[in-house]
């Protein structure tokens, strides 16, 4: 069983070699997050660096939230690696379904 826990912003620490950009959507992760809270933990490995939650991390940086949920996974360094790419990548197969979005969108 996965176990969401309260992480120090300043514990976590971004993996360097993340190959995905994400600085033009933190500021929509910030308005998201004030409007919405932080639904959505962080994922990071076993020494804090994280898997996935980057913009999230760097949003609540922004409007100075000194801790944040995450979900500690036991995994090596391949597996983090790995999983932090296919996490980014199979995100952007998916496709909206433009009849389904227009309603949520009028409400």
């Amino acid at each position: 069983m996965l176990k969401v826990r309260e992480i120090p912003l300043e514990q976590l620490k971004p993996w360097n070699d993340n190959p995905r950009r994400n600085e033009q959507a933190v500021q929509a992760v910030a308005r998201s997050i004030e409007q919405f809270v932080f639904n959505v933990p962080i994922l990071c490995d076993q020494s804090f660096t994280i898997i996935a939650g980057h913009a999230r991390w760097k949003a609540a940086k922004m409007i100075n939230m000194t801790s944040v949920p995450a979900i500690v996974l036991q995994v090596t360094d391949v597996q983090r690696r790995a999983f932090s790419i296919a996490d980014n990548r199979t995100a952007r197969i998916a496709e909206w379904d433009l009849s389904k979005l227009a309603e949520p969108l009028r409400g």
